[in-house]
């Protein structure tokens, strides 16, 4: 299976299903990684290309069903997605560049000068960097927005 920058989610989770799972584990695990696919998450992901997918519609899924399940149906289902995905990105089917975001963005959140993260990633420009690789989290966010209230 090699990468196919169009594979939804379905195609992916027919894969995983039948060929990593079904041979590895038991068959309630199976059954359970079906029912919590089919019913939760395929109305959501199902038809979306499987390399668009972001953490906020996985996010969507569960948020919908907090209003119906209880938390351990949740999780099942949480565990559905965190498995197929990782297996997706282990195969080469999803992100990895994606991870040189993440890095850029942890860089700075630690304190690494921007032009020496330019330098790193290998980028003739700063805005390159800074404007593309570089992104406000929420938590960085609150924690500036603290910082402000502290000074006044």
């Amino acid at each position: 299976m090699g990468k196919d920058s169009q594979m939804t989610v379905d195609a992916w989770f027919d894969y995983w299903i039948t060929e990593i799972k079904v041979p590895t584990v038991r068959f309630n695990t199976v059954r359970n990684y079906m029912e919590r696919y089919n019913i939760n998450i395929k109305p959501y992901l199902g038809s979306m290309v499987i390399s668009e997918v972001k953490a906020m519609h996985c996010q969507n899924v569960l948020n919908a069903m907090a209003e119906k399940y209880k938390g351990s149906t949740i999780e099942q289902c949480r565990i559905t997605m965190c498995s197929m995905f990782y297996r997706a990105a282990i195969n080469g089917i999803i992100p990895m560049h994606t991870l040189r975001h993440t890095f850029a963005t942890r860089c700075i959140e630690a304190g690494i000068r921007p032009k020496t993260l330019q330098g790193i990633l290998g980028h003739a420009n700063i805005g390159i960097t800074m404007n593309l690789y570089v992104h406000n989290t929420e938590e960085e966010k609150e924690k500036e927005i603290k910082k402000f209230e502290e000074a006044f």
